[in-house]
């Protein structure tokens, strides 16, 4: 029985590897006179690159460095402002706020940082398949346990202020976790099959004292037949947006979940980016479309996208696009911002304001300030 089990869990495991991929997917300065900006100037440059590295602007005037086996913070001018070992097979990095985290992905152990350093370190009894902080500090994880699924919330200072579990069988397979600003409300997405049918699940759990009113602290849940939901983010302290492979759904959450509003989107979608006022989305094979969304819903702008890109970013106002030998930066009204070709092969593209980026290629590593 723990075989065949075991054998379901593989299956939708591949299916979803396959599936998300499909959904959630230095340089030459020129003139030109339409409008587009070509130039830019060096802040900083280094002499090495390590393309192990995740990179990570950080409030704006700082870079997260994060490797296997430590992490720092870096101003732009190329000063550690702390620095920090460890030991991690494959570290994933989540911000929000004033606040880091990096986890040790199918490990057992979180650390939590901010602006001066360390704060946290967080040891968990299980793997660790999903976790999300938000701007308090708080973090929530999802730990596997054979067909089982833990989840934990746990304030800044480490104290477990709420759990839940679930089945693979009876609830699904978990695919994210998302928390809000306060810490009260918290929102999951799992996908389920009965090995003929597929749907996924959204629920959100209500921590507040309103929340002692429901059974399991579960406000409400939703049900989404032939769709798989990789993705939801509290984008504000009460607005949720969930990702699938059709387009993307805002909730409003105050108590219970209401969903207000949907963007369905009929051709096949290559990428979905966010930033903190707007939604991009992506479609089309030969002509690369790129369409913005306010969170209610609203169509921004439209323009289209140039580079066969391989990689896609945000920042606040705009959307970069690139591949290893170029870049494209979209506003989020629709507007090309930025254009050019890179010299050589670059890696990572990273935001780390509105004009500064950080730009990591195959010889080295360099802040530059768009003009």
């Amino acid at each position: 029985m723990e075989d065949k089990k075991s054998k379901k869990s593989i299956v939708v495991m591949i299916m979803l590897i396959t599936i998300t991929i499909g959904i959630i997917a230095i340089v030459n300065a020129k003139s030109n006179g339409d409008g587009v900006i070509s130039s830019f100037d060096i802040v900083y440059e280094y002499e090495y690159n390590n393309g192990k590295v995740i990179y990570e602007g950080y409030q704006g005037n700082s870079i997260i460095v994060c490797s296997n086996d430590g992490i720092k913070l870096m101003t732009l001018k190329g000063d550690t402002l702390w620095d920090y070992a460890y030991s991690i097979r494959m570290p994933r990095l989540k911000t929000k706020g004033n606040y880091i985290a990096v986890a040790d992905y199918s490990g057992q152990s979180i650390y939590l940082f901010d602006g001066k350093g360390l704060v946290n370190k967080i040891l968990t009894n299980y793997k660790i398949i999903e976790f999300d902080i938000n701007e308090r500090g708080f973090v929530s994880i999802v730990e596997e346990n054979r067909n089982e699924n833990n989840l934990y919330l746990y304030t800044t200072e480490g104290d477990l202020i709420a759990r839940s579990k679930t089945v693979f069988d009876r609830n699904g397979y978990p695919l994210d976790i998302a928390i809000s600003n306060d810490g009260t409300k918290l929102v999951t997405s799992y996908l389920f099959t009965d090995g003929i049918n597929l749907e996924s699940r959204i629920t959100f759990y209500q921590f507040s004292n309103v929340g002692q009113n429901y059974n399991e602290r579960i406000a409400g849940s939703f049900r989404i037949e032939n769709t798989i939901i990789p993705k939801v983010e509290f984008v504000d302290n009460n607005t949720v947006a969930a990702f699938s492979d059709s387009g993307i759904t805002i909730y409003e959450m105050t108590e219970k979940p209401d969903k207000k509003s949907d963007i369905h989107i009929e051709e096949e979608i290559k990428s979905i980016v966010q930033g903190k006022s707007f939604l991009g989305v992506v479609t089309g094979d030969g002509e690369q479309i790129l369409q913005t969304f306010n969170y209610k819903g609203e169509k921004l702008g439209e323009s289209i996208i140039d580079i066969k890109y391989t990689n896609v970013v945000s920042n606040d106002e705009d959307i970069i696009f690139y591949n290893e030998w170029g870049w494209e930066i979209h506003s989020r009204n629709g507007r090309l911002r930025h254009k050019e070709t890179f010299d050589y092969s670059v890696q990572q593209v990273v935001p780390i304001n509105n004009n500064d980026y950080l730009i990591v290629s195959i010889k080295d590593t360099k802040i530059i300030k768009l003009r």
